[in-house]
């Protein structure tokens, strides 16, 4: 067989395994119904919110959201949507992959490696932004690779609009070529430009519209809720629990990590010191409790890391040095089998049964284990809907509408809400689609909560505030603040003198004393709303749920 001919096998096998396990794992998790309802918003004229009544970005990936309304715009089948732009980012992924590496073995290697991680498969579709910044971080490696610094300034722009903590992934690589542009008498403005563009002008049409620079899970979720030390040892858990459940992700993380910094080559060395600055950022804010998905993209930049100076090595040791990596990798994905399934092994029919739990280690859970069962892509064509009519969350969203409910409140917002529709209200008791409640200080009755999702303490009268159109708080502080946020959030006058006024004095601190004082009269605070009920099925109906057709 010629050496092309076996290059052409070498791709087309790589190729074949990748898109097998991608469409047999294909699923689509809770979360991503927050953002197609956000969609259909969007799509109904009512702006990119949540909510009806009022405008909150409840999204962290704004390049993402926008791909996925245009498609939207399009078909408004969002699942299916979803599972086409992954499929597209991905393939785009392994073409830049074979980009960097430019040897069949390689690239092949780098294939087997990523399906056996579950921190990075997991997440090759599920609705979230994962493939979308899997996709943009391989054009970042690439190009900084090559040493194009136009093309890297760009990437990094689109990269840091997806998602914005992206850029401890890209900081060390832009200082790193911006350094060695200007030793070279590279012009850098246009660069500069490139990447600062985005992000800047999303900055500002997000302070306009919403009122605020960031999405509001930002502020949802890292808030000062609870004590650092605690926040450390979620962080640590993390960590550990992915050792006997993906064995190899936490191996590829060392070594690469290890391998990387001791390296010659300054860019590796470059990535390395993002990977560790990502990571370090993911322990420090307590983690997630989808196990590995902020795992994903160190682990794909890890085995960039590892497989890269193989092919840049003028040695005749790459064959060595190649099958020390391939044995490294044999050796951890035997182990990671051994322990725990992973993606490339799980069936079509695996995941959590209706009303069972799904594998959860100290609040850690594998999430498309719990939502595979009823969102997997071959249950999708068996029902030919995305509307998941089977699945309780669901039905707590078609249930308030029998009811008639204007307003109702939930602990699991996603599903809930996209199958409510867009004309009735829905309050987040955590506060993450909920502009005021996420800055409300955490509900003391809930002892396991998960990293960035703690349950707020609802003040007396906010829903009846919501659903009258006033301000009926009775604590005369949060009553105040409030009027503030529904001032930035609900009025009609985008740029009247008083908003604009209203949206310095917010981003700049000037009520920060007032929230530290709602913050310390917590005690006064109610636990639970008579007029924002939580919505209860029928046991008739929770019985048929439990044994569904499909």
């Amino acid at each position: 067989m010629s050496y092309l001919r076996s290059r052409q096998l070498l791709y087309a096998v790589g190729l074949a395994i990748y898109c097998i396990v991608f469409f047999k794992n294909a699923w689509v998790g809770d979360d991503a119904y927050i953002l197609f309802r956000s969609i259909d918003q969007l799509l109904d004229g009512n702006g990119p919110r949540w909510n009806p009544h009022e405008r909150v970005e409840v999204f962290t990936c704004p390049l993402w959201y926008w791909l996925l309304a245009a498609m939207g715009s399009i078909n408004r089948n969002h699942y299916l949507n979803s599972i086409l732009l992954s499929a597209a980012c991905n393939l785009l992924l392994l073409w830049n992959l074979h980009k960097i590496f430019a040897n069949a073995r390689v690239w092949l290697l780098a294939v087997l490696m990523l399906v056996f991680s579950q921190a990075y498969f997991d997440f090759t579709s599920s609705g979230l932004e994962n493939p979308l910044v899997y996709c943009l971080l391989s054009c970042v490696a690439l190009f900084y690779l090559q040493e194009k610094l136009l093309h890297t300034a760009i990437a990094c722009g689109l990269l840091l609009i997806t998602r914005h903590d992206m850029l401890l992934f890209v900081l060390p690589l832009l200082v790193h070529s911006f350094l060695h542009a200007k030793q070279q008498r590279i012009a850098l403005t246009p660069a500069l430009f490139a990447l600062l563009l985005p992000l800047a002008s999303w900055t500002l049409f997000s302070l306009l519209y919403y009122g605020f620079p960031f999405p509001n899970t930002a502020y949802a979720k890292l808030g000062a809720l609870v004590p650092r030390e605690l926040l450390l040892q979620r962080g640590t858990i993390y960590f550990t629990t992915s050792i006997l459940r993906d064995f190899i992700s936490i191996a590829v993380l060392i070594v690469g990590v290890a391998a990387g910094f001791f390296n010659r080559n300054t860019a590796i060395r470059m990535m390395t010191l993002g990977i560790t600055l990502h990571l370090a950022y993911v322990w420090w804010i307590g983690g997630d409790f989808m196990r590995g998905r902020f795992f994903g993209w160190d682990y794909l930049l890890c085995v960039i890391v590892l497989l890269y100076p193989i092919t840049v090595s003028t040695t005749k040791l790459w064959f060595n040095r190649f099958n020390l990596v391939a044995a490294f990798f044999a050796l951890s994905a035997s182990i990671s089998w051994a322990l725990w399934k992973p993606p490339i092994a799980t069936p079509i029919s695996w995941g959590a049964e209706p009303f069972k739990m799904g594998d959860s280690v100290n609040g850690v859970t594998q999430e498309r284990y719990f939502f595979f069962w009823f969102t997997s892509f071959t249950k999708y064509l068996q029902r030919d809907t995305p509307l998941l009519l089977d699945f309780g969350w669901c039905q707590d969203g078609l249930e308030q509408r029998r009811q008639s409910l204007p307003i109702a409140s939930s602990h699991t917002v996603g599903m809930t809400g996209f199958c409510l529709g867009t004309d009735r209200i829905l309050i987040d008791a955590l506060g993450i689609t909920d502009p005021l409640l996420a800055r409300m200080p955490h509900n003391p009755s809930q002892r396991n909560w998960r990293p960035g999702h703690f349950v707020r303490q609802l003040p007396e009268g906010y829903c009846a505030s919501i659903k009258h159109g006033d301000n009926r708080i009775t604590d005369p502080a949060i009553a105040a603040y409030y009027d503030k946020i529904r001032l930035l959030t609900q009025s009609e006058d985008l740029f009247s003198l008083e908003r604009l006024q209203t949206i310095w004095q917010m981003n700049s601190g000037a009520f920060q004393d007032d929230l530290q004082r709602i913050h310390a009269n917590t005690a006064q605070l109610p636990t639970t709303q008579s007029d924002c009920p939580f919505v209860e099925l029928p046991p008739e109906l929770i019985e048929q749920l439990k044994h569904p057709q499909t």
